[in-house]
């Protein structure tokens, strides 16, 4: 027996998320790579800031040269660790710094 069963499903939590989802993604169109690292706190020590990317330290393992670029494509924010291969979209991006991943496969 599933225990997902026992859950109550409420319509409007879905609703929610899908609100917050689409008002996070226009922000990223607007603001971009930079913006959403700096929200992170995942800024510090960053280099070859520029307009539409930058190149941070890796959320998903610890160096202390950056080699993660974060950058804003067709209004979409993608990361790639050139260390470690990790990839991920900007809501990737938060559930690896909040904890709940740790390969950026964040499904929404």
């Amino acid at each position: 027996m599933s225990a997902s069963r026992f859950i109550a499903r409420d319509p409007d939590t879905g609703r929610e998320r899908d609100r917050q989802r689409d008002e996070l993604q226009a922000r990223l169109a607007v603001f971009g790579a930079a913006w959403l690292c700096d929200r992170l706190g995942i800024s510090d020590g960053a280099r070859e800031r520029k307009e539409h990317s930058i190149k941070i330290c890796c959320p998903a393992h610890d160096e202390r040269t950056p080699s993660c670029s974060v950058r804003t494509r067709d209004g979409v924010v993608l990361a790639r660790c050139f260390g470690c291969e990790y990839k991920a979209d900007a809501f990737g991006l938060v559930a690896t710094m909040v904890g709940h991943v740790g390969d950026g496969n964040f499904h929404v």
